[in-house]
């Protein structure tokens, strides 16, 4: 979904997998996210595995396999036990 709304919204070709899209642009601090950053989550334990959009400093949305397309908080205890990084790909 990242992938998609990247290409289609900003024309900006990002890699397919969540794991190259970690190390694309610059690395931000959860308290810099701004939207249109990227936040990474380590889920399965191997790394970069899950990636959303952020909306602004605390929401932001992504593709749940259960729900399809949803906003959620990086404030949530899941995402905190998960949270690995953001980048940031536009200026």
């Amino acid at each position: 979904m990242v992938l998609e709304v990247y290409q289609a919204v900003a024309k900006y070709p990002l890699p397919r997998t969540t794991k190259l899209q970690f190390k694309t642009g610059q690395s931000i601090s959860k308290s810099s996210l701004r939207p249109g950053d990227l936040v990474f989550f380590n889920i399965d334990g191997s790394g970069a595995s899950h990636v959303g959009i952020a909306l602004d400093a605390t929401r932001f949305f992504h593709a749940s396999t259960s729900k399809g397309v949803i906003i959620s908080s990086i404030n949530e205890t899941y995402y905190q036990r998960y949270y690995l990084g953001a980048r940031r790909i536009l200026k």
